[in-house]
């Protein structure tokens, strides 16, 4: 079983590329010339910030919120001077975790909850 992430890929306004983040880790961001690039550079962004920022510290790993949740205004909150128009969805995408990632991920989160009581 693989998990899959929701991830925003902002066009950049004057040149072709996309700034990408997860939607639900806060710190995974990264850029790539096209959506491809930008969601694989976004993936390995992923794994430092799980490993560093959850896994270290012993916090659980937030799940993916689903696209159809996601609002252009959820999107635009996470930057200062994006605007976008349309609907949500031509913004979004999702990545794909490897196995091992989505195990790890699911056995931390089953493991902090065993000591929590």
């Amino acid at each position: 079983m693989t998990l899959k992430y929701s991830v925003a890929l902002i066009p950049y306004e004057d040149s072709n590329g996309f700034t990408t983040f997860v939607y639900d880790i806060a710190g995974a961001i990264a850029q790539g010339d096209t959506r491809e690039e930008a969601k694989y550079e976004v993936l390995l962004a992923l794994e430092d910030i799980l490993e560093d920022n959850y896994f270290e510290q012993e916090r659980p790993v937030p799940l993916s919120t689903s696209i159809e949740d996601i609002t252009i205004e959820d999107i635009e909150s996470h930057f200062d001077t994006v605007r976008l128009n349309g609907c949500a969805k031509e913004y979004l995408d999702y990545i794909e975790l490897s196995e091992e990632l989505s195990r790890k991920i699911l056995e931390h989160n089953k493991k902090l909850c065993l000591y929590v009581a």
